[in-house]
């Protein structure tokens, strides 16, 4: 017990081969996982749906993640799995046209967020949508705004326009009309 933090890392090190510490996670993910998002559903058969940007901010980095799609009771209910750190929903943008044009223009802020050199990752890209160390809920906010979307109250009840319930959330939902559980919510 008599060494310090980083010279029993160093030991570890040495006796594991494949030991490795991840003091700061990163936005880099393995290529099986490229491309993938627990959020997003933009298939043509959710065009008929409001889609919505959520960023949710990691617990205890402050990191922020944004997602976009139809897949409004995921965004509430769901920490994701493959994150061991919580993710909780901090901010939710919409379109004020609820039609396809609508989505449209959700997409497109949406990419262009990614592709933003100082918000996003820096080219467009879907790696899972985490933003870059520099964006903040104000700069992210701003941006979106100006992107022509409308903020909207995380507690509010789910729109009508929302998708009934989310398959991958199997018995878990909420009713339209419904108030949103805050388990996985902070209202800044």
């Amino acid at each position: 017990y008599g060494v310090s933090a980083s010279e029993a890392v160093e030991d570890l090190r040495n006796l594991l081969s494949s030991f490795r510490v991840e003091c700061a996670p990163t936005p880099t993910i393995r290529a099986e996982h490229r491309y993938y998002d627990d959020w997003r559903e933009i298939r043509p058969k959710f065009e008929k749906f409001a889609w919505r940007i959520f960023v949710h901010q990691e617990d205890s980095t402050g990191r922020l993640k944004a997602s976009y799609g139809a897949l409004y009771d995921t965004a509430y209910l769901y920490c994701p799995t493959y994150n061991w750190r919580p993710l909780l929903l901090v901010l939710g943008f919409e379109s004020p046209l609820q039609s396809l044009d609508g989505n449209r223009i959700v997409s497109n802020a949406w990419n262009a967020l990614m592709g933003d050199k100082h918000l996003g990752l820096g080219a467009i890209s879907e790696e899972v949508g985490w933003l870059s160390p520099a964006a903040t809920l104000g700069k992210v906010s701003e941006f979106l705004l100006a992107q022509g979307l409308c903020k909207f109250a995380l507690d509010r009840p789910k729109p009508n326009n929302a998708p009934r319930r989310d398959q991958a959330m199997g018995s878990q939902r909420i009713a339209i009309g419904g108030v949103p559980s805050r388990k996985w919510v902070r209202i800044p």
